[in-house]
C-alpha cells in the first residue's frame, strides 16, 4: 500500500494525489451537473485576494478543478486568467462552462501538471492555489512533487509577484516543502 506523509494522513486520502481520482470524480459531478468549490470559495478568499491582487494582473489558478471560483474571481473584475488542471476531463468541462456563461476570451484553461507547466517565465503577476499543494502532498513522492510545484510557481511568477497559497495544514507543515 501507498504511504503519504504522515503529517497529512489525517487530513487528506492519498488518493487525492492521483489523476484518476479527480478524473473520476469529475466525470461524476460532471454526470449530476455539480460543481464544487474545493476548500474555499471565491467570497470567502475575497478579503485576502483584494487588497494583494490588482484587478488587471494575470493570474494563474493551478489545479483549478471545476470549482466556481475561477468564474466568480472573472464576476469581480479579474479577467486575466489562467487555469490549469492535469485532468482533461475537467478542462473540457470548464472550457464549455466558460463559453456558455461568455466569460472573455482572456480566461484559460489548460491540461496541465503543475509540476511542470508549459508556461513562460516570469509571465503571472499572481497565483492562487486553493489546496493544490495538499493534494499534491498526498502522493508518494509528495514532498518532492510539491517541492517540484513550487518551483515551477516561482519560475513562473513575475519579479515581486505573489504567491497566495490556501491550504488545510498548518504553516509549520507547509514549510517542510520548503527544506
Amino acid at each position: 500500500k501507498k504511504r503519504i506523509d504522515p503529517h497529512f494522513a489525517d487530513v487528506f486520502d492519498e488518493a487525492f494525489g492521483e489523476i484518476s481520482y479527480w478524473d473520476d470524480k469529475y466525470k461524476q459531478r460532471a454526470a449530476a451537473n455539480d460543481e464544487f468549490d474545493w476548500f474555499i470559495s471565491f467570497q470567502d478568499a475575497q478579503g485576502v485576494l483584494e487588497p494583494l491582487i490588482r484587478r488587471d494582473a494575470k493570474i494563474l489558478v493551478p489545479g483549478c478543478g471545476d470549482a466556481p471560483f475561477s468564474r466568480d474571481l472573472c464576476a469581480a473584475g479579474y479577467e486575466h486568467l489562467c487555469n490549469v488542471d492535469a485532468s482533461d476531463v475537467v478542462i473540457e468541462r470548464m472550457r464549455a462552462a466558460s463559453a456558455s456563461a461568455s466569460l472573455p476570451a482572456t480566461v484559460e484553461w489548460k491540461v496541465m501538471d503543475c509540476r511542470r507547466l508549459d508556461l513562460e517565465a516570469d509571465a503571472f503577476d499572481a497565483v492562487v492555489d486553493k489546496a493544490l499543494l495538499d493534494c499534491v502532498r498526498c502522493r508518494t513522492d509528495g514532498r518532492l512533487a510539491a517541492a517540484d510545484v513550487l518551483r515551477e510557481f516561482h519560475r513562473v511568477l513575475k519579479p515581486g509577484g505573489t504567491l497566495i497559497v490556501f491550504s488545510a495544514h498548518t504553516r509549520a507543515s507547509l514549510e517542510q516543502i520548503f527544506d
